[in-house]
């Protein structure tokens, strides 16, 4: 079975959100829902076990009450019929830090996706970009699903697969697990050439090019299109938003100019400025 992680910090009401399209991805990919929330206790020379035991106690009922709270704005607001809910939830109530707990789960764990939102608090997101910046998920293929602020949840119907049409190592894998998504969701894929040249012949022959012309020619809800753009970013938003785009995917190669919407800053700029959910596929080592 698939597994989802979703790592939360309790009164952020941006998780409501999030927790909505976690439940209705972890549905449709028939996947576990690990629902993390991890806190630290100070400990102090006076402390006791039965205080000690009492803290983390009352830290366990605050994250679960807020659970209850998802589950309670996911009934009222989305869900048809009570049963609807009824997923694999796993519910991991811990001591320590929010990233090592993280690390320590991706490492012990095959973890398909980590669903992550941003808001207004800056110390918030600076978490959450340590999350996506971290060392982490070296030698996994575990994928980051980042929601911008303010985010509403959309059914995902369209989905931008950003591509320089160059063969890498494992791009055949990438290119599979996007239609495996494409396919949970009975939604499209536009696979999205930004071109800063006058030609792009030459990437035309490429096993990645065949490789998506025979996908497109086998789905004609697929798309492929090359577009003109001095800047990848903000040509991608552009075609999102003219498009009724739901989801916008990119791959981290290293050897791939799409590696720009990695680098650190880019990245923390495109989700800033993004109103769609932004899936990071990490590069497979």
């Amino acid at each position: 079975m698939k597994k989802i992680l979703f790592p939360f910090q309790l009164e952020e009401d941006i998780y409501k959100e999030a927790f909505v399209s976690a439940v209705k991805f972890a549905r449709n990919m028939n996947a576990e829902l690990i629902l993390l929330n991890t806190f630290e206790i100070n400990v102090d020379n006076n402390i006791t076990a039965d205080k000690y035991n009492k803290l983390i106690r009352e830290k366990w009922i605050l994250a679960y009450n807020e659970v209850t709270k998802f589950n309670h704005y996911y009934l009222h607001h989305f869900a048809k019929i009570h049963e609807e809910l009824n997923i694999k939830f796993v519910h991991r109530f811990l001591h320590g830090k929010q990233l090592e707990t993280i690390r320590n789960i991706i490492s012990n764990e095959d973890i398909d996706l980590i669903i992550i939102p941003f808001s207004k608090n800056t110390e918030h997101n600076k978490h959450q970009f340590q999350i996506i910046h971290n060392d982490i998920f070296d030698e996994r293929t575990t994928s980051i699903l980042a929601f911008p602020n303010g985010y509403e949840y959309n059914p995902i119907l369209k989905i931008v697969f950003a591509t320089d049409l160059k063969d890498h190592f494992y791009y055949e894998f990438y290119l599979n697990e996007i239609l495996k998504y494409a396919k949970v969701f009975n939604a499209s894929i536009h696979f999205i050439h930004v071109n800063a040249n006058e030609s792009n012949e030459e990437h035309k022959n490429t096993k990645t090019y065949e490789i998506i012309s025979q996908i497109v020619k086998n789905n004609g809800n697929h798309c492929f299109k090359s577009i003109k753009g001095k800047e990848i970013v903000s040509t991608l938003q552009k075609y999102s938003e003219e498009n009724d785009i739901n989801m916008l995917s990119v791959v981290k190669t290293e050897q791939s100019v799409l590696g720009e919407l990695f680098h650190k800053s880019i990245s923390d700029k495109t989700i800033g400025t993004s109103k769609i959910p932004i899936l990071f596929m990490k590069e497979k080592r």
